[in-house]
């Protein structure tokens, strides 16, 4: 079983190494080309300068003539030469192959994580630490790989070369070399395999580490920190988050540290075995002169080689458990199953959940057998409080989950049989936790559309339609103004960029069949709210309509009202029948509009 282990560990090596090399090939091969040449000659270089100073010594030391001298010589200073000559076009070209690593790496990681058409891989602890990890190191630790898989090639072309020429001196010389230098191998990956293992334990400590280095240093939090005392506060989840991971991490470099100081007593003492018996055999005249300076240059060669190899390795080996995850998530399939021959989505007749249930995890039911339907050109009200559900039902519907159990069904077709592209692009959503790019106030609208993103008419028409065009105008560069402080750009208010995201859903506006807002007024002042009610009955028009909002007073435009509780649905009807059940909505009625009341 260890023995089947083993074979299956070098296997994953020759894999991921081989991967590698296509890579390097795929986006570098003029590059890849020129440094495999030169790693060669600059391998073979010092083995073939000592055998060249090994003729030049023993013809001077016999009393050979200059004409029997001059080609050794010439041939030794060509050697050196050329060493000189072809390390500035080695760094030359790894600092080239380096560049296109790096961003051909991060396109990679970029187009896979882009291929999964649902939330699972953003929203699962394990499978995020190890995103993490891969999306701090992709800026270094590929090009770290490659170079040192130059260098170890490099090195190991230069320990075979001087190895081979100890052979004519004693068969075993070689040998005893090479078994002295393997525990201190071994030992040396064991300790990096360790440390790679303790990274990806603590990778929870590292990234709230970051986090409490955000809330701290970052302009969104300056605010509440600071009324609310909060800096110490969070500097001492940071050094926390510091101590559990330094006491890990320092556990495992002590423990390995002593194991591999005593493989190197192990070496050492090889080392003086074989320096012992050579000196002999130059002392009683067995050896040349040449021939013991050659063993010494080898010996020196061949100790600096290994030891840089296992330093290499040891490194190497951090950067290769780096290289093997990064391969395997591009290797990763999505959870998600995409209809071979999807139906193309039409939206003409509605929408109908079917006992539709949800969990995020065994242990958590969001939803449980909801059923209602979207008829074509209906607007229907989801409300309920906090943790209803609601939220998961929206990407339910977008199909960034599929249901647990029941069915949604799209024109009688379930969702999962249509083509999932041409329905997303059938839907105009506004979510509650929008985002804010650092783009143009530009793209931040024509995201919702990209096709359509040099289009300046229409962005200025869905920006009229949200109501920020007013604001717009008042920018330092109008529509072209960076948003992001980061960029040297402009910050908008909460409610500023809420209107930014409602105009991304009017971008789809003579496009899309169903419309989807999520708490779309959330942040806005009653008379924003007001106007953005008007454009909203504008634009929805001949769509389907998905209305979120806990102001029940926004509502009463719905055709059906859907009242959810505890991933439940408890009432669903129109707003004057379910004021009159005098259920759940009419208790949520009541209570706000005692607040305008009073």
């Amino acid at each position: 079983m260890a023995l089947k282990s083993r074979l299956k560990s070098v296997g994953n090596v020759f894999t991921t190494v081989s991967k590698t090399f296509s890579l390097l090939w795929q986006v570098a091969p003029v590059e890849t080309l020129a440094l495999s040449f030169i790693t060669i000659v600059r391998g073979l270089t010092p083995a073939l300068a000592a055998w060249l100073t090994k003729q030049v010594i023993d013809r001077i030391t016999t009393g050979s003539d200059w004409q029997t001298l001059l080609p050794f010589l010439s041939f030794l200073i060509a050697a050196l030469a050329l060493e000189s000559f072809l390390a500035p076009w080695a760094n030359l070209m790894q600092a080239r192959m380096n560049e296109k690593v790096t961003a051909q790496c991060n396109l990679l990681m970029m187009e896979k994580a882009n291929s999964f058409p649902d939330l699972t891989l953003f929203e699962d602890k394990a499978r995020q630490d190890q995103l993490e990890l891969l999306r701090q190191q992709a800026l270094y630790r590929p090009s770290l790989f490659v170079n040192r898989l130059t260098w170890m090639t490099q090195s190991l072309l230069g320990l075979v070369s001087l190895l081979w020429l100890l052979t004519p001196f004693a068969w075993w010389l070689p040998l005893l070399l090479l078994v002295a230098f393997i525990p201190q191998t071994i030992l040396a990956g064991r300790l990096q395999k360790r440390v790679w293992e303790v990274m990806n334990w603590s990778s929870f400590d590292v990234r709230r580490m970051r986090y409490f280095g955000v809330v701290t240093l970052d302009k969104t939090y300056a605010k509440e920190t600071r009324v609310f005392g909060l800096g110490n506060f969070f500097i001492e989840q940071y050094k926390a988050a510091f101590g559990r991971l330094l006491e890990i991490r320092v556990k495992v470099y002590q423990r390995e540290a002593l194991w591999t100081s005593l493989a190197g007593l192990l070496t050492i003492a090889s080392l003086a075995v074989c320096l012992v018996w050579v000196a002999r055999q130059g002392v009683l005249g067995v050896l040349s002169v040449g021939s013991v300076v050659l063993f010494l240059q080898s010996f020196t060669g061949i100790q600096g080689q290994l030891e840089g190899a296992i330093s290499i390795y040891s490194q190497m080996y951090e950067d290769y458990l780096y290289m093997n995850s990064f391969f395997n998530f591009l290797d990763e399939k999505p959870t998600m199953k995409i209809s071979e021959s999807p139906v193309s989505p039409q939206l003409q007749k509605g929408i109908a959940f079917q006992n539709v249930g949800f969990q995020y995890d065994p242990e958590r039911s969001v939803l449980g057998d909801v059923l209602f339907t979207i008829g074509s050109g209906e607007i229907v009200a989801l409300v309920g409080e906090n943790g209803a559900g609601k939220s998961t039902l929206v990407k339910l519907l977008l199909r960034l989950y599929d249901p647990t159990h029941g069915k949604i069904l799209v024109d009688g077709h379930d969702l999962k049989d249509l083509e999932l592209n041409n329905w997303r692009s059938m839907v105009a959503v506004a979510f509650q936790d929008f985002c804010s790019y650092r783009l143009s106030v530009s793209d931040n609208i024509a995201v919702g559309d990209v096709a359509r993103a040099s289009d300046e008419a229409h962005i200025k028409k869905a920006a009229t339609k949200s109501g920020i065009d007013s604001v717009i105008s008042t920018l330092p560069e109008g529509y072209q103004t960076a948003l992001g402080k980061e960029f040297g750009g402009t910050e908008l208010s909460q409610g500023q960029m809420q209107k930014v995201a409602l105009a991304r859903a009017f971008m789809r506006d003579d496009k899309a069949k169903l419309l989807i807002l999520d708490e779309p007024t959330a942040s806005l002042d009653p008379k924003s709210e007001h106007d953005i009610y008007e454009s909203f009955t504008h634009l929805s028009k001949e769509k389907s309509v998905l209305l979120i909002t806990h102001r029940l007073a926004s509502v009463q435009m719905a055709d059906k009202i859907i009242v959810l509780k505890d991933g439940r649905i408890v009432e669903q009807g129109n707003h004057q029948e379910l004021l009159s059940k005098r259920g759940e909505y009419a208790a949520l009625w009541r209570l706000q509009a005692e607040k305008y009341s009073s």
